[in-house]
């Protein structure tokens, strides 16, 4: 099957295209910048020439000025500039041209402020026909760029691009290199595809609501990727394979079967990561005094306790954690624990259910207070 045409390419033509049609003008375009003067004619000479095959006689004009600039005499011979011989198509504008431009006349000369010698009686024509033939090429092309780009980005497009990812890459691989986000969820897959390392600049990955248990030995995500999310899946244990990935900075494993976190490695780059909605019975130090990870999500899980030691020790740590948030919300957390958890780590923001107030003492006077008394209820007569 043939790959499609990279829109962006046809992008490039155009403006390369476009530079060119700027670059064979560019005297002309320049030209708008130059200086004008009084000069005077010295020399015209006006010869009858016939065009090879047609019999038609056109003009040659041949003629020669000079000027003053900062008190120099210049001279020039051009009468449009950019041109080296001037023709005229009729007798008539030829006896026109002998009478506005007669020795001895006053004209007005342009010329550049860079370099004097450089000079014209007309500005002339704004592109030259070179140039229109690539601005009419550039025109093409970002014509064919809009059609594509439509065509590309149509409904039809998109849900060709969100069906499976082989079927992706085959029909819409022009769209690799512009695919930041790929939604893969809900597709009953067994295991991450091997496609998906293809996407150079691919940013968010979601592949939650599948069957996806581990990560393929020697599969690598792509060194852009942000944002992974594992969600709603069959692992058993944090993965392993993201190790020295270079810019994960958010992962999401919540509403697993994670049981422990014994064992694993994460990158350096991680600052988020969500465990919620698992099985996990307590955290190691290695997440709670993580030097890179500021944020952990430990929503609904099964955990009464935590680790010893919360608290930085130089001694033992290397460098000091870097958790901000810790959310343990929806834990059978007994009030002890509770307690030291909050004692331990004043420094991040700990969030976990309110614990049930306990009952207050009832003082001795307060006692006598809430003692019932007799009422002897009142006959009649009495």
């Amino acid at each position: 099957m043939t790959q499609s045409i990279n829109i962006d390419y046809v992008l490039y033509l155009a403006v390369f295209f476009l530079l060119i049609a700027l670059l064979a003008s560019f005297k002309q375009i320049w030209s708008l910048a130059w200086k004008s003067t009084i000069g005077r004619m010295t020399r015209l000479v006006i010869r009858p020439t016939a065009e090879n095959g047609s019999g038609k006689t056109k003009y040659q004009v041949e003629l020669q000025y000079e000027f003053e600039v900062d008190g120099k005499i210049e001279t020039g011979s051009s009468y449009l500039i950019g041109e080296t011989t001037h023709f005229v198509d009729s007798e008539a504008e030829a006896k026109r041209f002998a009478v506005d431009y007669a020795p001895d006349s006053r004209v007005v000369v342009y010329y550049n402020p860079l370099l004097y010698t450089d000079s014209a009686l007309k500005r002339g024509k704004k592109l030259s026909k070179a140039s229109w033939v690539f601005v009419a090429l550039s025109v093409v092309g970002f014509y064919g760029y809009y059609v594509l780009w439509q065509k590309d980005n149509s409904p039809e497009a998109v849900k060709v691009y969100r069906s499976t990812v082989n079927y992706s890459i085959e029909v819409a691989s022009r769209k690799r290199e512009r695919a930041y986000q790929i939604d893969q969820s809900w597709r009953t897959l067994q295991t991450i595809p091997k496609e998906l390392e293809v996407f150079p600049n691919l940013e968010l990955l979601n592949l939650s609501n599948n069957s996806i248990s581990e990560i393929p030995k020697g599969f690598k995500f792509p060194e852009s990727l942000l944002r992974l999310n594992l969600s709603q899946n069959k692992f058993t244990r944090i993965p392993s394979g993201l190790e020295k990935h270079p810019s994960l900075y958010h992962l999401d494993l919540s509403n697993n079967q994670i049981e422990t976190d014994s064992g694993a490695i994460l990158p350096r780059s991680l600052t988020v990561l969500d465990l919620s909605n698992n099985k996990l019975k307590t955290l190691s130090e290695y997440l709670v005094r993580s030097p890179h990870l500021e944020t952990l999500y430990v929503r609904n899980n099964q955990i009464e306790f935590l680790p010893d030691r919360l608290y930085y020790d130089s001694y033992y740590d290397k460098e000091p954690p870097a958790l901000k948030v810790l959310d343990l919300r929806g834990n059978p957390i007994p009030p002890k624990e509770h307690k030291r958890i909050l004692s331990q780590m004043p420094q991040v923001l700990v969030v976990m259910d309110e614990l049930p107030e306990e009952p207050q003492p009832v003082q001795p006077q307060q006692k006598a207070q809430n003692k019932t008394r007799r009422v002897i209820p009142k006959r009649w007569g009495l």
